[in-house]
């Protein structure tokens, strides 16, 4: 059974592979998967500042699950609750929350994205992977995982801590 996988890297080269279970990755097209589309869309959003925006592209009752210590921890509920989030993270940091895009990938039902931290003094950095998912052309959920969780709290600790 062949199963579709769309990868970015870097933001600039796009591929398509048709997955085949004893033969690996298979390049197919170069196209962009609507998943990764939709992603980069709602980030657009987000970046201009639209944060209600940038909500309208998840599910009404979308929930974010934010494992681990540090102040953002539990899951946030509703566009309410994640428009709460991200004022919270833009607050922790001073304004200073720009995270570095490193890798994306898409199926049918997820988004995979790898982003990177720095504090404005490269004294703190971390990666973080988050995993959303996607049903009937919106986010429904999105779990967050760090590399390191004692760097992202003590990130998130800096009051205009990023970068």
């Amino acid at each position: 059974m062949a199963r579709e996988i769309a990868v970015t890297i870097d933001g600039s080269a796009r591929y398509r592979f048709d997955t085949i279970a004893s033969f690996g990755l298979v390049p197919r097209r170069y196209t962009v998967h609507v998943n990764v589309a939709l992603f980069r869309r709602m980030v657009e959003v987000w970046r201009s500042g639209d944060r209600e925006g940038a909500a309208r592209f998840f599910a009404e009752d979308v929930v974010f699950h934010y494992p681990g210590p540090g102040p953002l921890h539990g899951d946030h509920r509703g566009r309410d609750g994640i428009i709460s989030f991200w004022a919270e993270q833009d607050r922790l940091t001073g304004g200073g929350f720009r995270p570095e895009f490193l890798g994306l990938a898409a199926d049918d039902q997820r988004v995979y994205v790898l982003v990177r931290f720095e504090a404005a003094d490269a004294s703190i950095s971390f990666h973080r992977a988050a995993v959303y998912d996607v049903e009937d052309g919106a986010f429904a959920s999105a779990r967050f995982f760090e590399d390191d969780p004692e760097a992202a709290v003590a990130f998130f600790s800096l009051a205009g801590g990023g970068s």
